[in-house]
């Protein structure tokens, strides 16, 4: 028979194997209330299609040729209450406006920050989308904000890959800069001591402006030179 070492803690009796039940159930729900934090301090969350057991396929690696590097998607959504919060930044009249784009657990996020004045400011992170981008453009020009607020009204899943997405929307972005005839500012990053890479800067509207801090690639170097040649 098993011995169980019974103990008086507080008036109450009981064993030590339900005093161990009792530990690990508390250190379950504080593991789970910290994955709720983590979840909700972002303004989106990420989630794995086909959340079932899936059972990978057997696939045969040639022993000659070096394998191609697997491509892992992941589905972000977006919260309608983070882009609702950015519509109502704008509604606020701020007296400045910028927007960076960063590289966040696997997804390219953009975040707005709107100044108020000398003191008040206000910051939101949200997953970029070419269509998000362009209506917040537009906003920031102080044109067709409804658009904005329609886009809100639901909610939006983004399909990320290990494909570079910066690409897409830095081109997206010199195209409207040419349509729109956008100031666009090439600097180079402050803080990148060996220049590897650049920071670009387009100026929608007076104090108005997109950030992107971008590794300076031939790719990235041939859009930005077709720019200021069609500048």
């Amino acid at each position: 028979m098993e011995k169980e070492v019974k103990k008086v803690t507080n008036g109450f009796s009981h064993t030590q194997r339900e005093e161990d039940f009792m530990m690990m159930e508390f250190a379950m729900m504080d593991q789970k209330k910290s994955d709720e934090t983590q979840k909700s301090s972002k303004g989106f969350t990420t989630s794995m299609p086909n959340s079932k057991k899936a059972v990978d396929p057997v696939v045969e690696v040639p022993t000659t040729k070096t394998a191609a590097p697997e491509i892992s998607t992941i589905h972000a959504r977006v919260s309608p209450q983070v882009v609702k919060d950015m519509y109502d930044g704008f509604m606020m009249k701020p007296s400045a406006v910028t927007v960076r784009f960063r590289d966040e657990d696997g997804c390219l996020v953009m975040r707005v920050t709107f100044f108020y004045g000398k003191r008040l400011s206000r910051e939101l992170s949200l997953l970029a989308d070419t269509d998000l981008i362009g209506r917040t453009m537009r906003a920031m020009r102080g044109e067709q904000l409804e658009k904005l607020k329609a886009y809100c009204e639901e909610e939006h899943i983004i399909a990320a890959t290990n494909v570079d997405p910066r690409i897409d929307i830095f081109r997206q972005c010199m195209k409207s800069t040419l349509k729109c005839r956008i100031n666009a500012d090439f600097l180079p990053d402050e803080a990148d001591e060996n220049n590897r890479y650049i920071s670009v800067s387009f100026i929608i509207a007076p104090k108005m402006e997109f950030r992107f801090c971008l590794e300076r690639t031939r790719e990235i170097e041939e859009i930005v030179n077709e720019t200021i040649k069609a500048a």
